[in-house]
């Protein structure tokens, strides 16, 4: 299956479940896997026959700016419905890694998978 793919797009978000947290945005990086037919793309090499990559980077950056959110699993997950809802997706994959959060000792991200219903 084809796909389009955004690779750690960085986005500052009001994100956290401590008081420490909410008191200021914290980084993440947030990707996300695009499944769809790119057959006709590939054939006609025009923009209006694929995913403009650009709109869905500022989708993305929209959604993180608008809410506050406790969980990064919460985010994936309203960030894979508006795309899918937005998009002909057959299926998105969301990961976000939210690089901030053990000071140095790795970092929690969380990766799920929608399909298209």
């Amino acid at each position: 299956m084809d796909y389009l793919a955004l690779k750690d797009l960085p986005v500052s978000c009001n994100i956290g479940v401590s008081k420490e947290e909410k008191k200021r945005k914290q980084m993440l990086l947030i990707s996300v896997l695009l499944f769809l037919d790119l057959k006709k793309a590939c054939k006609s090499d025009k923009l209006e026959d694929t995913i403009n990559y650009s709109e869905v980077n500022e989708k993305i950056r929209e959604k993180t700016q608008k809410e506050e959110y406790n969980m990064i699993e919460h985010l994936a997950e309203e960030i894979a419905i508006l795309l899918l809802s937005v998009y002909p997706l057959k299926k998105i994959r969301v990961v976000i890694k939210k690089t901030e959060a053990c000071k140095g000792k790795g970092y929690p991200l969380v990766y799920i998978e929608r399909h298209h219903d």
